[in-house]
């Protein structure tokens, strides 16, 4: 499959930390994030997740767990291909990254988790979707994984959702996943 330099966007790309974007980058990924998820191309990403999805869920309950470090080098390349059809709508687009190890002691009070960006923690009383943030008013089309209580929901729609009990003490400390890092012997004891 050969594609024109336009059709494939920039070689390399300058990730910022979502903090980092100014205000005219921010708003320039939201519309393009927006119009993607508008179109068909949204959908063939979000089968691709799906389908990912459900391998991860039935190799992590089975004996080849050990398969599941293909997870990180796949979820690379996925979220480049949606980052390439970003850059059809805006050549200008990167996908910002969250530091959230900046965060990690409060993530729930993290600038990222505002309304200015990407929503707080979802409202128990509506079944924990988000409230605020730009996408509060996107549905997600769900697969029989996101609705594990009800298998026959396949294709139902449900709002993103977010829950992080207060009481969770925050995120691991870059001192915290460095000292995992170093102690584990190999892959597998480290997943």
């Amino acid at each position: 499959l050969v594609s024109s330099k336009e059709e494939r966007g920039p070689l390399l790309t300058n990730r910022k930390e979502v903090r980092e974007m100014t205000c005219e980058e921010w708003d320039g990924y939201v519309k393009a994030v927006t119009q993607l998820y508008e179109s068909e191309h949204w959908t063939k990403y979000r089968k691709v997740h799906e389908n990912e999805r459900q391998l991860i869920w039935d190799l992590s309950h089975s004996d080849a767990r050990q398969e599941l470090f293909t997870f990180l080098p796949w979820h690379r390349l996925w979220l480049r291909g949606i980052e390439r059809e970003l850059q059809k709508i805006d050549p200008n687009i990167a996908i910002p990254y969250w530091n959230w190890a900046l965060d990690s002691a409060d993530p729930l009070n993290s600038p990222v988790l505002s309304d200015q960006y990407f929503g707080g923690n979802g409202d128990p009383e509506n079944g924990d979707c988000i409230m605020g943030g730009v996408f509060e008013d996107l549905t997600l089309v769900a697969n029989a994984t996101i609705f594990e209580e009800d298998p026959d929901a396949e294709g139902a729609t449900c709002c993103i959702k977010r829950y992080m009990p207060e009481e969770s003490g925050g995120l691991l400390t870059l001192a915290n996943i460095k000292d995992l890092l170093i102690g584990a012997e190999d892959f597998s004891s480290f997943n």
